[in-house]
């Protein structure tokens, strides 16, 4: 009965996790103002028509949100309280400015493509903005809990649900964005890695940029540490990377994305009603601005220095595991890349929008942990195996 019970501890404990993640995503979702625009990148799959994509997106939320709930995200009676007012009054009573946005959104079309897919078998397409997220991050925990089974001692399988929990995990479900979906295809990525599936890998590194663009400050920090280290496949991690920038690039170009400087400063500097018709300038000082105010606000954020508490353990052990062995071979390790290409992603991210969003930075985050709890677990077996010998010796 004990070994019963210990073998089930762990898979019932992410289960549970992962049961009450995807129940988040039901009962308490937060209905977050991107949701009109992700109903509306949805709906344009089969109607190409600004005007008609607006009127269905607006009277889906009216017919299921709360009339306060609708009024706050729509302000179509009147602008309301808040420097978003303005812009969300606009964006609802002007179906041109609308239609401007749409680019923005569209550019994550496997998460968008699924809101579609789930609508048209007859679910309701605002819960299935955040149910999707809701099953993709309890999948992504189940992922992460064969990643446990795999390569940690077992005590320290136990600490991740909890150190999960502490990087924000379950805010993800909550959210009508691709994020829970890019936490899932990040665990994946990482498992499948970690498992020396190259081919698979390359794969799945290339596709998950449909689910968000800027998981490319994800996959290529990566496919450069493969590129290093397996000479055996360089011509095809070389292929992939090619690839993934010509998909990145392809991605922007069909939705007419209007880049990088301009969605900065419309989410950062100012909201805009015509990004496309009438795109604004970025100052150099508007960018320094808001990269002091962000770094001010994640320094002050407890998460973040929660992950950096554990990228200095990390770096602690591989400066250990360095003087047993040597530097090149300490830093070739899978944990230590993995911790390597989340600090790459973090601070890749963070320049590029420098803004405090945990939910950005969950999945890093929780690859970090991991990547901590790898290193600790190859010096408990080292360090076993170190005792056995020795006892053998005697």
């Amino acid at each position: 009965m004990k070994g019963l019970v210990e073998r089930l501890a762990a898979p019932l404990l992410f289960l549970i996790v992962a049961a009450y993640a995807l129940s988040l995503s039901i009962v308490q979702p937060f209905h977050n103002w991107d949701v009109i625009g992700y109903i509306a990148a949805a709906k344009s799959f089969e109607q190409h028509d600004p005007e008609s994509v607006h009127s269905f997106t607006y009277a889906e939320l009216r017919s299921v949100l709360p009339a306060v709930q609708y009024e706050d995200l729509a302000r179509e009676s009147a602008p309301g309280p808040g420097h978003g007012g303005p812009y969300r009054h606009a964006i609802s009573t002007d179906s041109s400015a609308f239609g401007e946005q749409l680019p923005f959104y569209q550019i994550r079309p496997i998460y968008t493509g699924l809101v579609y897919l789930f609508y048209k078998v007859g679910m309701d397409i605002e819960l299935a903005t955040h149910l999707i997220s809701g099953i993709a991050v309890a999948v992504g925990l189940m992922l992460l809990y064969l990643m446990a089974t795999s390569f940690l001692v077992k005590p320290l399988i136990f600490l991740l649900p909890p150190l999960a929990i502490a990087f924000g995990v379950l805010e993800l479900p909550k959210f009508s964005t691709p994020d829970g979906l890019a936490f899932c295809a990040v665990m994946a990525a990482v498992y499948v890695y970690l498992k020396a599936r190259t081919n698979l890998l390359l794969i799945a590194l290339t596709l998950m940029l449909g689910i968000r663009t800027d998981l490319i400050l994800f996959t290529m920090p990566l496919l450069l540490a493969l590129f290093a280290l397996d000479r055996k496949n360089r011509r095809k991690i070389a292929f992939a990377a090619l690839a993934s920038v010509a998909i990145y690039l392809g991605i922007l170009a069909y939705c007419k994305n209007p880049g990088w400087s301009t969605f900065f400063y419309c989410t950062m500097v100012q909201r805009c009603t015509h990004p496309i018709s009438n795109p604004p300038t970025l100052a150099v000082h508007e960018y320094v601005d808001a990269l002091v105010g962000g770094t001010a606000d994640l320094f002050s954020d407890k998460i973040f220095i929660f992950y950096l508490l554990v990228l200095a353990a990390s770096l602690y052990l591989i400066k250990a595991r360095a003087k047993a062995t040597s530097f090149a071979q300490a830093i070739a390790t899978r944990p230590a890349i993995l911790a390597a290409v989340c600090l790459a992603f973090v601070g890749g991210r963070f320049l590029v929008l420098p803004a405090e969003w945990d939910r950005s930075f969950s999945a890093p985050y929780v690859v970090s942990a991991f990547a901590f709890l790898h290193l600790v677990s190859e010096r408990l077996n080292a360090s076993r195996s170190r005792s056995s010998g020795e006892l053998s010796l005697g």
